[in-house]
């Protein structure tokens, strides 16, 4: 997820990333090494690049995006984008409800951020395990990391404590 970001980013340029993941039972983080890949990806000129930035920014920031109440006070430009994946199939007329399925059954939760969105520094991706069916599990969750690294003053949770 964050290489195809870093790519969106740089308008198709392939850059080589750091990963690390996290294990809540180990509590450690795990360094992640990833293979080289080519270097560019499609036409770096097309326009189609910036218009999905801009897509993602407006997601964080204009009033109708789905992110905007978490995102848009933030004193950083923010672009990002939610998903779901699903962990297990419904039955044709069934209707999803996490609270009546069991929590390891629960939609995974995907959100991906970049920031700041003029000149980016980071690309985040967040999964929560069964996290639920929507953006607003992780949006907080994303704002206290990007707050953590470019507000620190602003960010009061200590290491650990829930957000």
């Amino acid at each position: 997820m964050v290489k195809a970001m870093v790519a969106l980013i740089n308008n198709g340029k392939v850059i080589a990333l750091t990963c690390y993941s996290m294990k809540r039972a180990a509590k450690r983080w795990f360094r992640i090494v990833l293979p080289e890949q080519a270097s560019q990806i499609a036409d770096p000129a097309s326009p189609y690049w910036g218009l999905v930035r801009q897509a993602m920014y407006g997601m964080a920031n204009a009033p109708n995006g789905t992110g905007y109440k978490f995102f848009h006070t933030a004193p950083y430009g923010i672009a990002a984008k939610s998903g779901t994946s699903q962990v297990f199939s419904l039955k044709e007329n069934q209707t999803y409800n996490a609270k009546m399925i069991p929590i390891r059954l629960r939609d995974h939760v995907f959100y991906t951020a970049f920031a700041p969105y003029k000149n980016p520094k980071v690309a985040i991706a967040l999964i929560l395990e069964n996290g639920g069916s929507d953006g607003v599990t992780a949006a907080p969750v994303m704002r206290k990391i990007l707050d953590h690294l470019f507000d620190p003053q602003a960010d009061t949770t200590q290491p650990g404590q829930a957000p």
